[in-house]
């Protein structure tokens, strides 16, 4: 007959203890961390989608792909009116279509959704790049400051708007249309028309607190 060690108890509640007190420090640092690799891995997405169609660009007297406004997806489709479809073949690979932190199946336009394309879009165009399925994006040479005009950003639908800051009165953005601007840690990423992309919070992404991003062509920082 073995009688229990009587130590044994509190050295055991002590141990539970540590564990719970390390585990609750440790698991929000692990989830931290895997959005912040999540973050980047959509970064990298952007900035992929967005060399793409600069090399589309290339192709077409340097104009963006065309893009259509409130659309049904069936529009769309028909007339391949939005660049997650003209810019395709320039990128191969229909997973970068998507952020890890959405994984959709669909794409969204004009209220609705489709799934025709066979791969799902979670990423939205500035609305300034173009609303009309019959006339070329806007070129390159009329964007008077690429490197600070936002491009694509964390989204789910076809285009998004952001208003301008208070101070411009030249741009007719007025008020906001986009979805996910907290998709990442309080803030989404965004790429601009001259191939970098970059993490930003909302004000920072419209301009109202940062002056090296905008949505309007019509905004110089």
């Amino acid at each position: 007959y073995r009688t229990r060690d009587p130590t044994s108890a509190p050295a055991e509640f002590f141990s539970s203890q540590i564990i719970a007190i390390l585990a609750a420090i440790l698991f929000p640092v692990f989830a931290k961390a895997r959005e912040k690799a999540r973050q980047t891995a959509c970064l990298s997405n952007l900035k992929q989608l967005t060399l793409g169609a600069l090399m589309y660009t290339q192709d077409y007297d340097e104009c963006f792909p065309r893009a259509m406004g409130y659309n049904s997806p069936a529009d769309i489709i028909t007339y391949s009116g939005e660049w997650f479809i003209t810019i395709q073949p320039y990128v191969k690979n229909n997973q970068i279509f998507n952020c890890p932190n959405a994984n959709y199946s669909v794409f969204y336009s004009g209220g609705s959704n489709s799934n025709a394309l066979g791969y799902g879009v979670a990423y939205g165009r500035n609305l300034a790049f173009g609303s009309s399925r019959t006339s070329p994006g806007p070129s390159l040479g009329s964007i008077p400051s690429p490197a600070t005009t936002v491009y694509l950003m964390d989204g789910a639908n076809n285009y998004s708007r952001l208003m301008c800051p208070a101070t411009t009165t030249a741009c007719s953005f007025t008020s906001n249309y986009n979805w996910h601007n907290t998709r990442h840690n309080d803030g989404a990423n965004y790429s601009f028309a001259d191939g970098h992309a970059k993490w930003l919070k909302l004000d920072g992404a419209a301009g109202r607190s940062n002056s090296g991003s905008h949505f309007c062509f019509t905004f110089h920082p």
